[in-house]
């Protein structure tokens, strides 16, 4: 990303600032005449890339956070998941997600 931001700071400096960008509203999206498969694909996002993964970001095809490479829990409460997984998210915590079959994948990268 580059530019500058409604309040005059490049993305860069504002994450560095500590004031990460929040991710736009789909609807808003549209308005801004962005397309949706470059929103879904984290290019708005700020999702880093790695091996044409998502390394640090949300996988939308999984519907999960990752860190470094590694599926967040999804923090719902115990009760949520007593007969089955609430989630993916609760699923597959603590693996990797290259490996994980129907991971979100950006080509070329």
């Amino acid at each position: 990303m580059t530019g500058l931001t409604a309040r005059g700071k490049s993305p860069e400096a504002r994450i560095s600032a500590g004031r990460a960008l929040k991710p736009r509203p789909i609807s808003q999206v549209f308005r801004l005449g962005i397309a949706a498969d470059d929103f879904h694909h984290g290019l708005l996002s700020g999702d880093e890339w790695r091996d044409g993964h998502v390394w640090n970001g949300f996988d939308y095809a999984l519907q999960l956070w990752v860190v470094e490479g590694i599926v967040q829990p999804c923090g719902h409460p115990p009760a949520m998941s007593r007969h089955a997984p609430c989630c993916a998210a609760f699923a597959l915590a603590g693996r990797r997600v290259d490996p994980i079959p129907g991971a979100q994948r950006r080509d070329g990268e």
